[in-house]
């Protein structure tokens, strides 16, 4: 009997240390300017923007524009983003878990599909920041598809 109620504690706790775990892509327009991005429509459900950060490099002049993906939440993500400014944009990810609240070790994640513009780009695999898709120049008024599909690595 105590064993029984010992296992189904058990099996509870993993349950829940599980429940509170989640793997997370990064996904930043790095605009080497003073410009905006903006999402057209709503954000799809597990997918956040953050607000846009500037480079820590001093001799960078420009702003990340961040979004998080929760993969538990969605794994493939389409949207088109109006530009504001004009300039250089490299589209870079990164990748972080948490579990239970804090930072655990990065997965490796899987970018499956990534189109820009209507330009595909090679599926790579990444564990740490990492550039995506080459430059892309742009003027105020752009707008720029992406269509992004990723997998933690098995």
């Amino acid at each position: 009997m105590f064993g029984k109620m010992l296992l189904a504690g058990v099996l509870a706790l993993t349950v829940s240390a599980g429940a509170f775990a989640a793997d997370f892509v990064a996904l930043s327009f790095n605009f080497y300017a003073d410009g905006e991005i903006t999402p057209d429509g709503e954000l799809p459900a597990g997918v956040v923007m953050k607000k846009k950060v500037r480079f820590h490099n001093k001799k960078l002049f420009g702003f990340g524009h961040p979004f998080d993906i929760r993969l538990d939440k969605i794994k493939s993500w389409e949207q088109s983003f109006k530009v504001k400014g004009e300039g250089k944009i490299v589209i870079s990810v990164s990748c972080r878990a948490v579990v239970d609240g804090k930072r655990a070790p990065a997965p490796t994640i899987d970018c499956t599909e990534l189109v820009v513009n209507g330009k595909a780009v090679k599926p790579f695999s990444f564990n740490k920041w990492r550039a995506a898709a080459g430059p892309i120049f742009v003027k105020d008024g752009d707008t720029i598809t992406l269509k992004a599909s990723f997998e933690k690595a098995e």
